[in-house]
């Protein structure tokens, strides 16, 4: 049995929450899957607390205190995961906004198998992407080598070549980490409140010796939407950007020289 913690964090998008976790709940897969939902309701006013304790009673809603962002709620869900009664073998970091195909936790369960086969000793991070009501790639894995010249981390596109890409980064959306991976590397770095922290999880990773890798197929629906942040926050992201990009900088530049070039001058005064 695999027992999987998925981590989610919301805001004021009740409808889009809801819609994600009846898309959770309502999977059709194979039941050597078990899982719990931790939810981090980062003081929502909107209706979406009481809207999911009456409609799915089972998820476990953890009150934030409205200044948490993706990733501090992210971080919230997972440490209180991970102090769980339960011990789980998975955790899957999950966008509210992603609306799960039917076929998503078989896909997740034969995803796991193919990495274990390969990586016994589970030191590996699959990203499985996600592509817009058009089918075009939204989020998923992110390869230097497609960046290279590009002043935007770009997920990587689905080849058919096998069913897991190898990749350096990728994005939060629906991210699968095993336990023994969070044993050697911890959770999101708590300097991030929003943005980067999923870039900068996967690029620590890399450096520790974690395989990442994406899914070739695509797990549900996400649209590309932009984030309203508050004003205030925009200083603190800036110098998050730069945190980033200073704790990177060995890792790109052992990777690729040419793309950590490129990136530090298309982007050192804008953040997109």
């Amino acid at each position: 049995m695999i027992n999987i913690a998925f981590l989610i964090t919301c805001y004021n998008r009740k409808k889009k929450t809801i819609k994600c976790l009846d898309s959770l709940f309502n999977q059709k897969y194979n039941r050597n899957i078990k899982f719990k939902v931790f939810l981090v309701d980062d003081k929502s006013n909107d209706g979406t607390n009481e809207a999911i304790k009456t409609l799915f009673p089972l998820v476990k809603i953890i009150k934030g205190n409205g200044n948490l962002f993706w990733a501090g709620g992210t971080n919230l869900a997972w440490k209180k995961a991970l102090k769980d009664k339960k011990k789980y073998d998975y955790f899957i970091l999950l966008n509210d906004d992603v609306f799960l195909f039917n076929k998503a936790l078989n896909m997740i369960s034969q995803a796991i198998q193919s990495s274990n086969i390969n990586n016994k000793s589970k030191k590996f991070i699959i990203s499985f992407p996600t592509c817009s009501k058009n089918k075009k790639r939204t989020t998923g894995g992110i390869s230097f080598i497609d960046n290279l010249f590009s002043c935007k981390f770009v997920p990587t596109l689905v080849s058919r070549k096998s069913e897991l890409i190898k990749c350096d980064t990728f994005n939060g959306n629906c991210l699968l980490v095993p336990y023994d991976v969070v044993k050697k590397i911890g959770i999101l770095d708590k300097y991030y409140r929003h943005r980067f922290a999923d870039l900068d999880y996967g690029f620590n990773a890399l450096t520790k010796g974690v395989q990442n890798f994406f899914y070739n197929d695509y797990i549900g629906i996400c649209e590309l939407g932009i984030t309203k942040i508050d004003k205030k926050y925009k200083y603190k992201e800036y110098k998050e950007w730069f945190y980033f990009l200073k704790k990177n900088t060995s890792c790109w530049i052992t990777k690729y020289m040419k793309f950590t070039l490129s990136i530090i001058i298309k982007n050192i005064f804008r953040i997109d």
